[in-house]
């Protein structure tokens, strides 16, 4: 149902825990961040705790963060800001409407 298709594979992306994770840094409205890739270590309602490859943890905010993440053999990418505010418990449960997608 759901399973298949892109708003399907969108929807899992959006209630799924990121802890644990490998992610990088697309773009980011900090340039110093633009390129970190890492291990997601915590998760909370605003930041995103990053082990590097180069062993530095770092504390990231998801206002202005786009993420790339790999799902199996595909590619995500996902915007962090239109998670933020909200803790992960909670984006599991909740009832997700689409939002469009605003550039930084």
């Amino acid at each position: 149902m759901a399973g298949t298709d892109a708003a399907g594979a969108g929807l899992r992306l959006l209630k799924a825990d990121l802890q644990g994770a490998l992610v990088a840094v697309v773009r980011a409205r900090s340039p110093a961040l633009a390129g970190v890739r890492g291990l997601v270590l915590l998760e909370t309602a605003h930041t995103l705790q990053l082990v590097g490859v180069d062993g530095r943890a770092r504390l990231l905010p998801k206002r202005g963060l786009v993420l790339a993440l790999a799902a199996g053999p595909h590619a995500l990418t996902l915007h962090a800001s239109q998670i933020a505010g909200v803790r992960p418990a909670d984006r599991a449960v909740r009832k997700w409407k689409a939002k469009p997608t605003i550039e930084l």
